[in-house]
Formats: structure tokens, sequence, C-alpha cells
């Protein structure tokens, strides 16, 4: 029987060995080749040195933190998935994680379980990842936008799609986080572009910076019968695309 991680490569990154020991442990478990490593800068070297599938590191340690490793593993691979965990009082806001490339946060302590899912997801890529079925089939909030053609909204950012996701921007009304939401983008009154169901993942219902307020959504199980310019449109810039982008 095939396991869920059965042969993935994958590199463990948390400066608490006894925490370090037990998740390698439950990854090996489901099939998974880990490796060890105890801060960003050794994790730094093992990369350099060989190939990933995937990354799980945690977001605080000496000797080179997660946001460290994180920005030094998508300057030299920007494929490469990477699951980082964040505690109660992570530096680093969720959108700014996003942004960067990073496509699942956990928080400590989380569920094994929840974790392994994750994983799993990670390891797709789209369109794949995209028709995925959510759990939850309840719907909290809907959306619906309206743009020019696809292709150039998305390079001229009035719509800010990513291959994980999209910002959409808001100023009033806003979902929750790990609320489900359906949404459908327009060209025109009668020209449905994309369709599907999605997860929200962060919000700024503040401005911060030069930030606009909004909130960033994870898609799932979006519409077979209008992807298909969507995947192509998306798998040429993503790899100059966040995986959820910050605005």
């Amino acid at each position: 029987m095939n396991k869920r991680l059965d042969n993935k490569v994958i590199l463990l990154v948390d400066d608490e060995p006894e925490l370090r020991s037990a998740i390698a442990f439950e990854l090996e478990s489901e099939g998974a080749l880990v490796t060890e490593a105890g801060s960003g800068k050794e994790a730094l070297k093992e990369i350099e040195n060989k190939a990933f599938h995937l990354v799980l590191s945690d977001v605080r340690m000496p000797n080179g933190d997660g946001v460290f490793l994180l920005d030094n593993i998508k300057r030299l691979n920007p494929d490469t998935p990477v699951v980082m965990f964040i505690t109660g009082y992570s530096d680093i806001p969720s959108d700014e994680v996003y942004n960067k490339g990073c496509c699942a946060i956990l928080s400590k302590p989380f569920e094994v379980e929840n974790l392994i899912i994750k994983m799993v997801r990670a390891l797709k890529t789209p369109p794949d990842s995209w028709l995925e079925k959510l759990d939850r089939v309840k719907v909290d909030f809907n959306i619906e936008i309206q743009c020019q053609s696809l292709g150039e909204a998305i390079r001229a950012k009035t719509l800010n799609v990513s291959k994980g996701g999209m910002f959409v921007a808001e100023s009033s009304k806003f979902p929750r986080v790990d609320d489900t939401i359906q949404f459908r983008i327009f060209q025109s009154p009668n020209d449905l572009i994309l369709t599907g169901k999605a997860i929200v993942r962060w919000t700024r219902s503040v401005q911060r910076e030069n930030l606009p307020t909004g909130y960033g959504i994870e898609f799932y199980d979006l519409d077979k019968d209008t992807i298909d310019a969507f995947t192509t449109v998306i798998l040429e810039l993503k790899n100059k695309i966040p995986y959820i982008a910050i605005k």
C-alpha cells in the first residue's frame, strides 16, 4: 500500500531536537526520506548539496531563522514548496510569509494529521492543487469580481492572482481567517472567467505602510470548465509571483 509521502525527500528544520525527532518519526512512517537540520544556516548547507521535494521549517531559530531560510530557498529554487511552522508570537505577519513563497503555515502545537495533509497538498502542482475538494462544504462568504481580460489583468496586477491564491482588495466587509469563500470572476456581466472555492488565509483590515486593506485566499475546488486559460497564464508566471500576493 502506498504511503502518503512515499519516497518524498524532506528537509526538517527545527532547533528543538526532541520535537524534530518526533516529527521525523511521523513523516518517515508515511514513507518520507527525512534529513534534519537545527538552524536555517545548517539547512541551507543541506539545500546547496541535495535536492528536496519539500522543506518544513520553524520560524524562530538561532543561527538563521525560518525567514532567512525561506528567502534563500526561493533565491536558489523558486519551485521548492515550503511549509513553515509559526509560534503564537511570530515575528512576521502571515501575509508577508505567503508573499515570500511559503505555501502553508501551522501554529504550534499542531495535529500530525493536519501537518501531513498540508504537506501532501504542498507537493501537488497546479492545476491538481486547484481541483482538490474542500473538507468543509459550508460557504461562509461570497464575492464577485469584474476585471479586464484575465491575462492583462494579472500582468497589470489589477487582479493579483498567483499559483496559490489571490489578493482581494476590500475596505469594509471582511471574512475571517479560515472562512470558506465562493468566488466568481467576470470579464463582463455575461463572460465568466473563473469560479471556485477558496480558504481565507489572512486578513488586513487596517492599512499597513503602503499595503492596502484586503485579504488573501488560497484556491481549492476551482471549476474545471473555467480554469484552462487561467492555468496557462499562471504557469507562465509561476516563478515570478508569490504563493499568495501581499497586495
